[in-house]
């Protein structure tokens, strides 16, 4: 018997990421993998855009925050602490959240963010098909 669902129960690994994101009780040991595996897949692989020209985007003091932002997510994934505890304090975290957030403005992406964040309402058009799916009825029929 198949269940019906309001929303698309079935969650890519990209959307699982955003729900890291968007919980506020994150874990500051790995925000920085997160934000990293965020920022490669959707500018790197999808959007074919490397950090430097991200950070071109910016001027000045945000500028140097967002080139930080890419330093310190690299960090956090791809270096080893050696049996040290490491954490990252939550005003660290609350700033290259900021800054990940206008990263997005910046490049014309604000809509892409606000969408996976759940702070605005995107027109079907802009939303991937994956995103736009409709739960199966018990009839195994789409209800849209």
């Amino acid at each position: 018997m198949l269940e019906s669902f309001d929303h698309n129960p079935i969650k890519t690994s990209y959307e699982l990421l955003w729900s890291e994101v968007r919980n506020d009780n994150r874990s500051n040991l790995t925000i920085q993998n997160t934000l990293r595996r965020i920022l490669e897949n959707y500018f790197k692989i999808l959007g074919n855009m490397d950090k430097d020209k991200i950070i071109e985007k910016f001027e000045g003091r945000e500028k140097v925050i967002c080139a930080s932002l890419f330093s310190w997510v690299n960090d956090g994934s791809h270096s080893t602490h050696d049996d040290l505890y490491v954490s990252t304090d939550a005003t660290t975290v609350g700033t290259y959240l900021d800054v990940f957030k206008r990263i997005f403005e910046e490049t014309g992406h604000k809509q892409h963010y606000n969408m996976m964040m759940g702070t605005e309402s995107v027109p079907i058009a802009s939303v991937s098909p994956i995103e736009t799916a409709s739960p199966i009825t018990n009839s195994g029929q789409n209800t849209a």
